[in-house]
């Protein structure tokens, strides 16, 4: 099965399909979005269970432009210890949602007094419910978010656009050296089997494609498209799809920018029948 699911992801084979309905499920993608609202809020480690998937690591930059993560069992031991100040939201949005099939993104804001947090999260539908199951988040004074310029978002998304090329040429080559130079060590990617969540390190990845290029197996046929990329201070979001023979993998890629260089730290995939809608 997992040779399977590999040879999917490298030449998007149409065959299995994930998606249950194309009818989008914005309530309910936007109601575990909420729960995760509600955990800071009300400080309650019950309702970031009903967001997050128990799996899911979150990771920023901090102001030196360090690598940071926090698993679930540590922020839920933040919100439950009284002794640390958690400052309440002015306000909470949710800017977007991308969904393909079981699979979504979302761009959240939240505001406060004088700084706000963007967040890019990626969601699966698992076992019948949508959890958040990556999250990249940057922390932004609202002045600097104000000053935010086009000419800096540009030149993000450009790097991303780089970054991400890395990856497919390495995708069309079984590179596994060139695969893991895209991604943070610690990032995992993450799909749907029979609406079970599976995931897997890089380092397994990147073990595979070596595997498969001493064995000269090299994917035939696939055209690769970048669709869209977002970027919010030192975080990114991007999608980018696989297709052939009428079939499509869409990928949803978490970014950040640590050392001043980007890699990916989370990436959904998802095999579906027909290419999204932008």
């Amino acid at each position: 099965m997992l040779r399977a699911l590999l040879s999917l992801l490298l030449v998007s084979v149409p065959v299995l399909a994930m998606a249950q309905s194309a009818v989008p499920d914005r309530a309910d993608i936007e109601e575990a979005i909420r729960h995760y609202f509600a955990a800071n809020d009300e400080r309650d480690p019950k309702q970031l269970g009903l967001a997050f998937h128990p799996g899911t690591i979150m990771f920023w930059a901090d102001a030196e432009g360090r690598l940071q993560s926090l698993d679930q069992n540590r922020w839920k031991a933040r919100l439950a210890d009284r002794a640390q100040v958690i400052p309440i939201a002015r306000e909470r949005r949710i800017l977007w949602i991308d969904q393909s099939g079981d699979g979504a993104s979302a761009e959240a804001l939240s505001r406060f007094d004088d700084f706000q947090f963007r967040d890019y999260l990626t969601l699966l539908r698992i076992e019948g419910r949508w959890r958040i199951v990556g999250k990249v988040f940057v922390r932004q004074s609202l002045a600097d978010a104000a000053a935010d310029s086009k000419a800096a978002d540009a030149r993000g998304k450009q790097e991303i656009e780089t970054l991400i090329r890395r990856k497919l040429a390495a995708m069309d080559a079984n590179d596994g050296g060139l695969l893991a130079s895209a991604y943070l060590p610690q990032a995992q990617t993450a799909t749907l089997e029979d609406g079970e969540l599976v995931a897997w390190p890089i380092a397994e990845w990147s073990a595979r494609f070596d595997r498969d290029a001493a064995a000269d197996i090299r994917p035939q046929g696939v055209e690769r498209r970048i669709e869209r990329i977002e970027t919010a201070g030192n975080v990114g979001w991007a999608r980018f799809t696989h297709h052939r023979s009428g079939g499509v993998v869409v990928d949803y890629a978490l970014l950040v920018r640590s050392g001043g260089l980007w890699r990916i730290a989370h990436l959904d995939y998802l095999v579906a029948r027909a290419t999204p809608s932008p």
